[in-house]
């Protein structure tokens, strides 16, 4: 989850390392997808403080993150948020279509969000689904709006999950 903030009008390389390790195809369990849970469609008018919230039930979750639509549950063993400097809050609630909900990640530094690594993993199953709840600090004079570049905001689930 790595940032780069670009305030200029020219263009920056940066670079990110990661550790790959591989196993013996005999020693797969799961095989993991990644999880990206993604709200475009927020504006955080100027000078306000603005919680913005948004849910996926079982079946969007199944068919944002291209996993097989018949999976009889999801796993998600990884969580964390993604956002920009605005932020102030996020965090993330298991949801049920009756109304009940349990937070079960936050965090409050957009630089540095927690991963909550589960173990066992997180299972959903039809009528439950995952809610976001961010709250931003828009102390600019100007109204934003999610967009890729560092002076936009963002709102998204990234994790790991499987389904067999």
């Amino acid at each position: 989850n790595s940032h780069y903030l670009n305030y200029t009008n020219e263009s920056i390389t940066g670079e990110v390392y990661t550790n790959v390790h591989t196993v013996p195809l005999s020693d797969v369990e799961h095989v993991a997808e990644i999880l990206m849970l993604n709200n475009t469609d927020f504006t955080l008018p100027a000078g306000e403080i603005t919680t913005i919230e948004r849910t996926y039930m079982y079946n969007q979750i199944l068919s944002e993150s291209g996993l097989d639509s018949n999976a009889d549950q999801i796993n998600i063993f990884q969580l964390f948020s993604h956002a920009h400097e605005h932020m102030h809050r996020f965090d993330i609630e298991l949801v049920d279509n009756t109304g009940n909900s349990e937070l079960i990640y936050t965090a409050l530094d957009w630089e540095h969000p927690p991963i909550l690594e589960l173990n066992p993993p997180l299972v959903l199953v039809a009528g439950q689904g995952l809610k976001m709840v961010a709250t931003y600090d828009n102390w600019t004079d100007e109204s934003l709006e999610f967009g890729l570049l560092s002076l936009d905001e963002m709102m998204i689930i990234f994790g790991y999950v499987y389904t067999d």
